[in-house]
């Protein structure tokens, strides 16, 4: 008898184990586009940085960013997050400086953007407006306690769970006060280290399990099978 309650545990411990190994996926996205826009409507030219809020030296002068990945969303399973799946985190990896006593705000964008848009092109009023381009409560802020730059975590859950079930990616908008300015490393950044990164890990929807999955599962199946026929 206690042999056989031994059996059954490991068969089904098998079984668990097979089913748990095949989802546990997280993806790390690289590739995408950002911009620097300013409300003097020059587009942006590639810059290795990203800046949002106001140049002191510059009266008037007002700065938004924003960051998009993209092909995130797939049919790849090596590199592409299946449409509708659970999304268990999403950081946003990024270097950030000059924001000492500064509050940020992160906000989950709602109109579309490209490499070739500017101030203007992004909103009757321009820039990040939220409640207008924008989700009007932040997604996250923010307030800087150093100048130095430093890499920063930023959980963006909730808006890649949105994509995921179906809303448009349209990425994220920095923005703050008009009393100074935050500066961030873009993806066009020389040294491939600093630039920004999307790490998400995700459980796919009725995802089928990974060939050494089912290999465990068939241990376990063929445990229980062996255990009836000799109970039998």
């Amino acid at each position: 008898m206690r042999k056989t309650a031994v059996l059954l545990v490991l068969a089904v411990g098998l079984c668990l184990v097979g089913y748990s190994n095949a989802y546990a996926l997280t993806l790390n996205f690289y590739s995408g586009t950002d911009l620097w826009l300013s409300s003097s409507g020059a587009q942006d030219p590639g810059n290795v940085n990203l800046g949002w809020g106001k140049n002191p030296g510059v009266t008037g002068k007002k700065y938004d960013s924003l960051i998009k990945f993209t092909d995130i969303f797939g049919s790849d399973p090596a590199s592409q997050i299946p449409l509708g799946s659970v999304i268990n985190s999403a950081n946003l990896y990024m270097w950030v400086g000059y924001d000492s006593g500064r509050q940020s705000a992160i906000h989950q964008m709602t109109f579309d953007w490209n490499a070739a848009s500017t101030w203007n092109s992004i909103g009757s009023t321009g820039g990040i407006v939220p409640g207008v381009n924008a989700v009007l409560t932040p997604e996250l802020t923010w307030t800087g306690i150093s100048n130095a730059w430093s890499q920063r975590t930023f959980d963006l859950t909730g808006s890649v769970q949105d994509w995921s079930d179906g809303a448009g990616n349209y990425g994220w908008g920095f923005t703050r006060a008009r009393d100074a300015a935050v500066t961030a490393c873009s993806l066009n950044y020389a040294t491939p280290s600093y630039r920004p990164y999307l790490s998400v890990d995700f459980t796919p929807v009725a995802a089928a399990p990974e060939p050494a999955s089912l290999l465990l599962f068939s241990l376990g199946g063929g445990a229980l099978a062996f255990m009836k026929r000799k109970r039998a």
